[in-house]
């Protein structure tokens, strides 16, 4: 069998999208009589078990005035790869990742000069309407008309939940498919008891603030808690930083257990688009960590709540001062409920054996 991964965002570089597909390429390849090709705009000049093809960005497209996009300019890119290519390679099955999206036409391409026989479309996130953008009517109309098009090309549309799943649009009739994205199994011990945290009063967050709340950092600081930080810094107050407030720089993944331990309670901050699932979840899931929800909507509500139905160790609040600080004191104070063997539910291999099902390896 053989599979073409085409994603804009690969390995070495370490964004949720990246991960994603260099995941599937790594064990894809480790599986009998399975020949993986990866097409990105990524450089490494590692030897890896698969092959790895940069192709850079030059092009540009009369559309990008409209959207923009990177992948109306790299598509031409791609199919320039392709057409100096002789003979033409033809794939049982070609994997496009998102985002960017509108290089997803080239499936559609392929399947039109039967370079590939099977064609899935990995949105992750939704394209022509994302509630969290505010687009105008006319830009979301003009970006459906894109995405009805590029989907006429995918035998199957994949993204990370049901909710994103529903705003993409699917005139073409494809088969649509969840797949999380997961924690990363071989890099979390498999729990058979309950871990032992450095600090009930240490809070952890491993990724980026997408808002800066300033009620999160007062209860922090007047509860005299530690929040240990690892990923971007972008969008950071720094006049509210506390001094309780401990950067520690990016981390890789083989490094996130260990991250983790230092402290009992995760957090995760959410706008009022309840569509988000983000991917930190899944570790604190792994960890069996107590998990404070800061909303900016609703309470209890959209893929997160769907998500974590029936993990007792949650606490959701709103974004103020008071709310913060009844849930930060509750989970200090909780006993930890178990999840056990159920964890493994929400690994990242969980979510490839069900790709594997989708491409009909060992059929």
């Amino acid at each position: 069998m053989k599979v073409l991964i085409i994603a804009y965002s690969f390995y070495p570089e370490k964004n949720v999208g990246a991960i994603r597909t260099s995941y599937w390429a790594q064990e894809l390849s480790k599986l009998p009589d399975v020949e993986v090709e990866v097409i990105t705009k990524c450089q490494s000049s590692e030897s890896l078990s698969y092959k790895y093809t940069t192709v850079k960005p030059q092009r540009s497209s009369i559309f990008q005035t409209l959207i923009q996009d990177e992948g109306l300019g790299w598509k031409k890119d791609i199919l320039a790869h392709f057409n100096a290519i002789t003979p033409k390679p033809i794939y049982d099955v070609l994997i496009i990742s998102g985002g960017p999206f509108l290089h997803f036409g080239l499936g559609r391409k392929f399947k039109t000069k039967g370079w590939a026989k099977k064609v899935i479309l990995d949105y992750r996130d939704p394209f022509s309407y994302n509630p969290r953008f505010k687009d105008g009517k006319l830009k979301i109309a003009i970006k459906k008309l894109f995405e009805v098009r590029m989907n006429f090309g995918a035998d199957i549309i994949t993204s990370v939940n049901d909710m994103c799943l529903d705003y993409i649009s699917n005139w073409s009739g494809s088969e649509k498919i969840v797949l999380p994205n997961g924690y990363d199994e071989r890099f979390f011990p498999d729990l058979t008891s309950l871990p032992e945290f450095d600090s009930n009063k240490t809070i952890v967050y491993p990724g980026k603030f997408y808002w800066h709340s300033h009620a999160f950092f007062n209860v922090v600081s007047r509860l005299d808690m530690r929040l240990l930080h690892v990923g971007s810094q972008d969008n950071l107050d720094n006049s509210d930083l506390i001094s309780n407030y401990k950067y520690q720089g990016f981390i890789a993944q083989q490094e996130m257990a260990d991250f983790l331990l230092q402290g009992k309670i995760g957090v995760i901050f959410l706008s009022d688009t309840p569509f988000e699932s983000t991917t930190k979840v899944f570790d604190y899931l792994a960890m069996n960590m107590a998990i404070l929800i800061i909303t900016k909507g609703p309470k209890k509500i959209g893929v997160m709540q769907e998500l974590l139905a029936g993990y007792e160790n949650v606490f959701w609040a709103n974004e103020n001062e008071e709310e913060i600080s009844e849930g930060l004191v509750f989970l200090q104070n909780l006993e930890l409920n178990f999840l056990g063997a159920k964890a493994k539910d929400f690994s990242r291999k969980a979510s490839f054996l069900k790709l594997l099902n989708m491409i009909e390896y060992g059929a």
